[in-house]
């Protein structure tokens, strides 16, 4: 049988195949040009599968970059509160200890690589950066109501979750070596117009109001303790972790009332702009700080993922 010169391998009895049709694959890394021979129609279905999956992988990278923020300010508290913030207590001094550790950690966790901003500021002025939107985190904070409408906090219902505090501790009284000031869990009590040194933290003001004790407010935690050695206050409620990391020739001149007066647990604070435009990233972040924390003080009380 004769052969026309045009026609193709494949050519049908019917006559010679129609001319081959081209489809363009588009892959993340490569264009492919194969010579299909196929109906118009189909050809149309296979482009515009293409496109809707083209469409797909560009949104997914588009939403993983509106899930990460280009920066991340952070705020910690203007003194020393070994191990969570060690060294020199000056403002201008240098940012060191655990709580930036764990944040860098938790950073990485989220797969995000933000550029990270770190200060130190008075735990009032902290507040009120974050309250603006000026602060994205405060690390170190014992939260309260006030935090509550002010910053974002991991939440089990209405309740913070006492499962995802990255650090806990005890409050206890302090007061002079030779100080007859007694407290029994209930009632402190001693010579004099009793006065109690405590840090600017809502929840020991609000214990303080309850008590009905005279308060020698102090601008920190530091602060409290060196107004009790100087005689400004008959005793102050401070974080045993705060005092077991003074100077030997500073603590000895103090003792603690048995028993302590409240355990705390620490968490960071976001905005509530921050958390609401990254939840999944503060939600991972709030996860790890409490991963990294537990691991340090060897607690094995899980912390709840979700």
């Amino acid at each position: 049988m004769h052969r026309s010169p045009g026609a193709g391998p494949l050519a049908t009895a019917s006559g010679p195949e129609s001319p081959p049709r081209t489809r363009t694959l588009v892959n993340a890394s490569e264009v492919l040009i194969l010579k299909l021979h196929c109906p118009p129609l189909r050809v149309s279905r296979l482009l515009m599968l293409l496109l809707l999956l083209l469409a797909s992988h560009g949104a997914m990278a588009a939403n993983k970059d509106e899930a990460c923020p280009t920066q991340l300010r952070v705020g910690f508290i203007n003194w020393a509160l070994p191990p969570l913030i060690v060294g020199d207590d000056r403002p201008s001094a240098e940012l060191k200890g655990l709580a930036l550790d764990w944040t860098r950690a938790a950073v990485a966790s989220t797969g995000c690589k933000p550029q990270l901003i770190v200060g130190r500021y008075p735990i009032n002025r902290g507040r009120d950066l974050l309250a603006h939107g000026e602060l994205d985190i405060w690390a170190i904070s014992i939260p309260g109501p006030e935090m509550l409408q002010i910053g974002a906090l991991p939440m089990r219902g209405s309740e913070i979750d006492p499962q995802l505090g990255f650090y806990s501790g005890a409050y206890s009284f302090y007061v002079p070596a030779a100080s007859t000031v007694q407290w029994d869990g209930r009632t402190l009590s001693g010579p004099g117009n009793l006065t109690v040194g405590i840090a600017p933290v809502p929840a020991l003001r609000d214990l303080a109001k309850a008590r009905g004790w005279k308060v020698e407010l102090g601008l920190h935690a530091q602060n409290s303790f060196e107004k009790l050695l100087s005689g400004r206050s008959s005793a102050a409620l401070l974080p045993d972790l705060l005092v077991n990391n003074q100077a030997e020739v500073k603590a000895r001149r103090v003792r603690a009332l048995s028993p302590p007066v409240m355990m705390l647990s620490v968490y960071s604070v976001g905005s509530k702009a921050f958390a609401a435009q990254y939840p999944g990233f503060i939600a991972t972040y709030w996860l790890e700080m409490c991963r990294q924390g537990r691991r340090e003080q060897k607690d094995k009380t899980p912390c709840r993922a979700g």
